[in-house]
């Protein structure tokens, strides 16, 4: 929210405090319009001070204050069902992790002036769009990037990229510098059989522990349902990301799908953690 309009809104209850002074004045002429301002002072100072559903317990005065010292909103403990709710192992292990959940507090992208100006704001979100689609157009014939989604025939989304204009040599370099799949990239498809174990080698003067680490994580997993879980996961969960080129003026953010190589070791750290990888892997699916 613009710091202007955020201003703004405080005038407005002002204003409305003096006017509903001078109004329950009329209506009460015996009282006298002190005490009717008195009466909406305290009513507002009590809005300030009053913990809150919305804010996860905390006062209106607690979530400024915090915000004008630079500290972030937490959630407390008891309070954490607020923000995970779902039955999902997942969720289960992130309400349980010891670390802080941090949130913060916004007007859910429609503001009060929108309820009140509704003409003004239509007016500003189509003059945004038509400078939207006059900078696609400027960049019609340059070598940006680009996915098209569709989906698949389990009706899940897909997403295939693409540098129109650009070599192959330049898209591979393009790719590989995004961390983007590359086109060969196929899906990871189930082993015929689970592949035999080499363990690493012992520790010796020759190899560093980062280096022995460094081979031993690339050794296959000898559990199974791991694969399973990280396989099942690849293709459905994925990430913001933005797409080149980077400007000043926008930020273009596009989704990459997880690949199985990044799912592994994010299943392996819920195992660790203690998630029921056989009821996580039927959600998945």
């Amino acid at each position: 929210m613009p710091y202007q309009e955020c201003a703004l809104y405080g005038d407005l209850v002002r204003y409305l405090r003096d006017r509903c002074t001078e109004r329950l004045a009329d209506l009460d002429p015996a009282s006298g319009a002190e005490a009717a301002r008195a009466w909406l002072d305290d009513l507002i100072r009590d809005w300030f001070f009053t913990p809150q559903h919305d804010l996860h317990g905390d006062a209106p005065r607690d979530v400024i204050w915090r915000e004008q010292k630079g500290e972030p909103n937490v959630v407390p403990p008891d309070r954490m069902d607020d923000l995970v709710f779902d039955d999902c192992p997942v969720c289960q292990a992130m309400r349980d992790d010891p670390g802080e959940w941090h949130w913060h507090y916004d007007d859910g992208g429609f503001p009060l002036i929108a309820e009140y100006d509704p003409e003004g704001w239509d007016e500003r979100w189509e003059a945004e769009h038509e400078a939207f689609e006059r900078w696609r157009a400027e960049q019609g014939d340059s070598e940006r990037w680009e996915a098209e989604e569709f989906r698949d025939e389990e009706g899940n989304l897909r997403f295939v990229y693409g540098f129109p204009d650009a070599t192959p040599e330049q898209e591979a370099h393009i790719r590989a510098m995004w961390g983007l799949p590359t086109t060969e990239e196929e899906e990871a498809t189930e082993p015929s059989e689970i592949p035999v174990y080499d363990p690493p080698p012992a520790l010796s003067r020759d190899i560093s522990p980062a280096e022995l680490w460094l081979r031993a994580a690339e050794e296959p997993w000898l559990d199974r349902e791991l694969h399973d879980a990280a396989r099942a996961l690849a293709g459905r969960l994925g990430f913001s990301m933005p797409n080149p080129p980077l400007t000043r003026q926008r930020v273009d953010l596009g989704w990459h799908r997880l690949t199985f190589t990044e799912a592994l070791p994010l299943v392996a750290g819920l195992h660790d953690r203690g998630v029921d990888m056989s009821a996580f892997l039927e959600q998945v699916r």
